[in-house]
């Protein structure tokens, strides 16, 4: 299973991030990928990995998705992703 983990930019390289992979990690068995967009840059066209993945989670911030994490949400479920 490949998962691509959407997350507001400003959770990037925090003790929160790191937290909500390893919940990720935890909750599905099957992980062959976690995409995480930290690692790939803003300029890099990330829809690729979302179109890719068999689910897509996104972080929530105040029971909010940030507009980013929306879109990013709403690419996967247009491409079939849970």
């Amino acid at each position: 299973m490949k998962i691509y983990f959407s997350h507001p930019t400003f959770t990037f390289r925090t003790d929160t991030e790191e937290f909500c992979i390893k919940m990720i990690r935890e909750k599905f068995n099957d992980i062959e990928k976690i995409f995480n967009p930290l690692k790939y840059g803003l300029k890099h066209d990330v829809r690729s990995f979302i179109h890719e993945s068999d689910a897509v989670v996104g972080m929530a911030i105040s029971e909010k998705f940030t507009f980013l994490v929306q879109n990013e949400v709403k690419e996967g479920k247009k491409w079939g992703a849970d």
